[in-house]
This record gives structure tokens, C-alpha cells and sequence, in this order.
């Protein structure tokens, strides 16, 4: 375990172990603690873990980023007990990993088996939880105002259209409304995508952040490429699902005209009927979609009432002159 993968564990993704502590490392400790990482990069782990012993004794308990350190030295020298004491100083409220870190971590796997280290994760998962939580209550809170306006703004156009007919010109009316008011929430998501990244679940609540994704997949391509990057980050720190993430990026290769991964976008073409756009790889998108959560291509369509999809009518050479407005994000 090198010190520039141990150093890529961030609370929230965005503030690193040492940055989250008053604690502020001299010189001495620095160098001392530079032996002992040196330690555990050459794999002399029964080394390292004595050092870092030294390090956190002389400085009664030093960063919680060392502890961490010496956790994952005991554990791969063999002591599941030395590595869990350090592991539970090191997590403390507000200043603990994702969990997905923690348990990805190769070199924590021998205290998996350990019933101390089930209360540890679930430990881990409340400090987390609660962090994100007051970090991101603000930003929740304008998630939520945002989905509700657009939510009344929505209903009151279905009114309308129910009242009066889609061709009213008082229906036309609050239609451009509703259309002023999702330009102005888009333009309010890219400025919290531009600041904070990519809102999910663990950020803002469930609800709020399935309005977020709504928003960034049906805006303009320029907010969905902008997004993808952020999307892509919150997946690898357990922020976000596979499954979002692949109907993020076949949209943003639609956008681009090129052929989608996952068979996630679909077009009503000039009958009326919906229709899968072109596949990058059609023989193996059941296998891709599975690895991202999603269910076969061909049991999704008949379950929704697509036709059956012919991937010989799917593939890349048949990508030019399809529509390039998706109808259906799955």
C-alpha cells in the first residue's frame, strides 16, 4: 500500500485525512512519518507498524492519516487487533472515509472477518452520513425549492393541457413559463456542478438527488459533458450508481452523435414507435449493462412495450441519420 493510494481517501471526496484535524505535523514528525510510509511502500510491514508505533507514541496519537497508516501496516503484518485500535482512533465523527474506500481498501481485507470491523463500517457510515448532511444542507435545501417549483410548474401545464388543449394559447402561455423556469434550474445545477461536484443521494437525500439527475439529462449537452467528469468522481468514491452513470454517458455519446455503450437512449422515430440508438459493442451490451445494474437490453424493451431490438438494425455503421433527440433514458 503506497502513500499516494492510501492519500486518495477523502472525506466526502473533497478534504483529505490530514486537512480534517488541528493537528499540525513539525518537521521531526514529517520525517519520521516519510521512514515509516517508506516502510510500507518497500512491504516491510512488521517495520512500518513499529514505526509508526514510535511515530504515534512520541506524539501522543500524531495525524489521524498516520493512524490510518498503522492500521494498514498491523493488518497486512499479521495483527488484526493492533490495525483495528488504530483504525477506530482514526475514525472519529465528521473525519472518516467514504465506505466504499474502506472497504475496497486491499489492505484492510484479513479484518473483514472480524466482528469489530462491522461496527467499525457501520460506525463509519453514520459519520459519514451526518457529515454529508450538514455539509450539503444548503444545497439541499435549494434542490428541494428548485423540484418543487418545477414540479407545480409541471402540473400546472398538465392542467392546462387537460382544460383547455395542447394548442391554447393560454396552455402556451404557462408552457413558456415552465420553459423559462427549466432554463433558469438548469443554469442553477451547473453552477452546483461548477462548485460542488455532482450531488447524490449521500449529499442531498434520495429525492433531491434524482432531481438533479433528472435536470442534467434533460438540459442542454453542454451541462450533461460538464457533468460526466463529476459523475464519474462521485461512482468512484460509492457517491453514485453504475447504472446512472452509464445512461449519463450513453446520453453524452448521443449528444455526440457516436454509438452508445449501455443501450440506454431510445428515439420515437417517424412512426411513432421508440427505437434503441446505435450500440457501440451490440454483442456484448447485456454483459456491460449487468456490470453497471441493469437489467438484459431485450427484457427491458418487452417489459416497457419496446419492440423486440434487432442489434443487427443496431449497430455503429447505422448511427448517421438517426434522430438526435433521445426519448427515453433506461
Amino acid at each position: 500500500m503506497t502513500k499516494p493510494i492510501l492519500a486518495v481517501l477523502w472525506v466526502l471526496g473533497a478534504v483529505p485525512l490530514r486537512a480534517q484535524e488541528r493537528f499540525i505535523p513539525g518537521p521531526r514528525y514529517m520525517g519520521m512519518s516519510h521512514v515509516a510510509d517508506s516502510l510500507l511502500k518497500a512491504a516491510d510491514y512488521a517495520g512500518a507498524a513499529r514505526k509508526y508505533d514510535t511515530l504515534l507514541e512520541i506524539f501522543s496519537g500524531g495525524s489521524r492519516y498516520d493512524r490510518f497508516q498503522a492500521a494498514c501496516a498491523w493488518a497486512q503484518a499479521g495483527d488484526s487487533s493492533r490495525a483495528l485500535d488504530y483504525l477506530e482512533q482514526a475514525a472519529t465523527p465528521g473525519n472518516w472515509a467514504p465506505l466504499s474506500r474502506l472497504l475496497a481498501a486491499p489492505a484492510l481485507a484479513s479484518l473483514r472477518v472480524n466482528s469489530r470491523w462491522r461496527q467499525l463500517v457501520s460506525q463509519a457510515e453514520t459519520y459519514r452520513t451526518a457529515a454529508a448532511s450538514t455539509l450539503f444542507r444548503p444545497m439541499s435545501r435549494r434542490l428541494d425549492s428548485l423540484r418543487r417549483l418545477t414540479e407545480a410548474g409541471e402540473a400546472r401545464l398538465d392542467s392546462f393541457r387537460a382544460a383547455f388543449g395542447p394548442e391554447a394559447a393560454r396552455t402556451d402561455s404557462v408552457a413558456g413559463r415552465v420553459r423559462r423556469g427549466a432554463r433558469q434550474c438548469a443554469a442553477a445545477i451547473r453552477e452546483m456542478l461548477i462548485t460542488y461536484g455532482w450531488l447524490g443521494a449521500l449529499r442531498v437525500g434520495p429525492r433531491d438527488a434524482d432531481f438533479f439527475f433528472r435536470v442534467v439529462m434533460t438540459s442542454d449537452a453542454t451541462i450533461r459533458a460538464l457533468a460526466l467528469p463529476a459523475l464519474r468522481e462521485a461512482v468512484s468514491r460509492g457517491g453514485a450508481s453504475l447504472a446512472d452513470f452509464a445512461r449519463l454517458e450513453d446520453r453524452v455519446l448521443v449528444d455526440a452523435g457516436k454509438p452508445q455503450i449501455y443501450g440506454t437512449q431510445f428515439f420515437t422515430n417517424a412512426t411513432g414507435s421508440k427505437e434503441c440508438y446505435p450500440l457501440e459493442e451490440p454483442a456484448r451490451v447485456d454483459q456491460l449493462r449487468t456490470a453497471a445494474g441493469l437489467p438484459p437490453l431485450a427484457g427491458f424493451t418487452r417489459r416497457v412495450g419496446i419492440g423486440e431490438v434487432d442489434r443487427k438494425d443496431i449497430s455503429p455503421k447505422t448511427a448517421s441519420g438517426v434522430a438526435t433527440k433521445a426519448a427515453g433514458m433506461h
